[in-house]
């Protein structure tokens, strides 16, 4: 591979020697394969990130790592594409030839990078298969037809992963999609009473084809009746011409995140409870994390979107620190409330700091390793940290916060 075209640049020379040298320590396996992948991946990204580059050198950039990633094995692929998904001014068709790979390399990029077009997309739901649709259906933003075109899979699990995205609102047709096949699927329908946009025509499509279990969640949710239900079925063509949501509630909540239906554990960038337990024991104020975090707060630089940023790549000692500074509490405290099966202690915090129930979401999903062996959160968990959060008094929580948790109101 030429590194040539731009060793001579001003701003790129240095980075471009250090890529030619870290890549033929990895092609050397000098000091081991996944210290050299993280190496590479480091001098991608700094190059990636680099100011004041002309248009020129950008497009040199592209093209010889273009070449890198179609040279490289799979694993330095993927170790590539995470770190890319996160950068904002990606290359595009970088960005698009990591996204069109297997999906352990696309993965990261399909789920984070803002890079990708609706273009992109509607032509990788085209050419790709379920794990791809179910990646695209992770994002945190999604455009209508984005949805609609997800919808039109028919998959259960892209299905399931749309329903546990509450960063975007169902369209009426996918919701309708969703909504039948949840007739044959009652896991769905668990899901989509979840959701809080969902319009009364599906509400009653639903009711008609659940047990008497789901039936009664229906009935406590929307404050029905069986009886005002039935005739609103009996009556559907009346009942159903407007087509209005019962809820205009929208929730930003969680980015997709690395929690996902597979629950093997063995896929790339997963870290499991136990190391994420061990990892985050013995966490104190002294911890160089915690000095670090200082210092994004002293320098203005401490807030959410950093936070969920080293969630997103597992740092669970980092963010500890960070909230705990955040928050003025012991980062140990804080390491005990996030253990909490139900984000009690979590919500008093996210209310106090006046943090969004949305935000607070990606808190809870992002650090589900804490908690439990399985990368999945259940439907059951997640409706009731969101009841959690909703039912927390601000003022209370002020106080708590204030109290620094002495009432053992978190543990309650």
């Amino acid at each position: 591979m030429d590194f040539s075209p731009l060793e001579k640049s001003e701003n790129l020379g240095h980075l471009m020697v250090k890529l030619h040298d870290v890549y033929n320590e990895y092609k050397q396996d000098i000091f081991g394969t996944v210290f050299s992948q993280n190496r590479i991946s480091d001098v991608v990204e700094e190059i990636l990130t680099e100011d004041n580059i002309t248009e020129e050198e950008q497009a040199l950039v592209t093209e010889i790592l273009l070449a890198l990633i179609k040279e490289a094995e799979s694993k330095l692929k993927a170790a590539i594409a995470d770190r890319i998904s996160v950068i904002d001014g990606a290359p595009h068709k970088l960005s698009f030839e990591l996204a069109n790979n297997e999906i352990d390399v696309a993965r990261p990029i399909l789920e984070n990078s803002v890079t990708l077009t609706d273009d992109d997309l509607i032509y990788l739901i085209n050419t790709k298969t379920g794990e791809h649709w179910q990646s695209i259906a992770r994002r945190r933003s999604l455009e209508d037809a984005i949805i609609n075109k997800l919808a039109d899979t028919n998959d259960t699990m892209t299905y399931n992963a749309l329903l546990k995205n509450f960063s975007i609102r169902l369209t009426h047709y996918s919701g309708g999609k969703i909504a039948e096949k949840a007739q044959k699927e009652h896991l769905l329908a668990n899901g989509l009473l979840a959701r809080d946009e969902l319009s009364k025509s599906i509400i009653l499509d639903i009711y008609q084809h659940v047990g008497e279990a789901l039936q009664r969640q229906i009935q406590k949710k929307y404050n029905y009746s069986s009886e005002e239900l039935n005739k609103a079925i009996h009556d559907i063509s009346h009942e159903l011409s407007d087509g209005e949501a019962l809820s205009t509630a929208h929730m930003d909540a969680y980015e997709q995140t690395a929690l996902d239906d597979n629950e093997d554990g063995e896929s790339a960038g997963i870290v499991s409870h136990k190391e994420a337990f061990l990892d985050t024991e013995r966490i104190t104020k002294q911890d160089e994390e915690y000095q670090t975090a200082l210092k994004y707060k002293n320098n203005g630089e401490l807030d959410i979107a950093l936070m969920i940023r080293h969630l997103r790549r597992k740092q669970f000692r980092s963010f500890i620190c960070q909230l705990a500074v955040l928050s003025d509490l012991d980062p140990g405290l804080i390491k005990d409330i996030l253990r909490q099966p139900y984000g009690k202690g979590l919500a008093i915090i996210c209310v106090g700091l006046d943090i969004s129930k949305a935000d607070y979401m990606n808190f809870f999903l992002l650090t589900q390793p804490l908690r439990g062996s399985s990368r999945i959160v259940s439907d059951a968990n997640i409706s009731k940290a969101m009841s959690t959060y909703s039912r927390v008094d601000p003022r209370n929580a002020a106080q708590i916060l204030e109290n620094k948790f002495n009432s053992g109101e978190h543990i309650r």
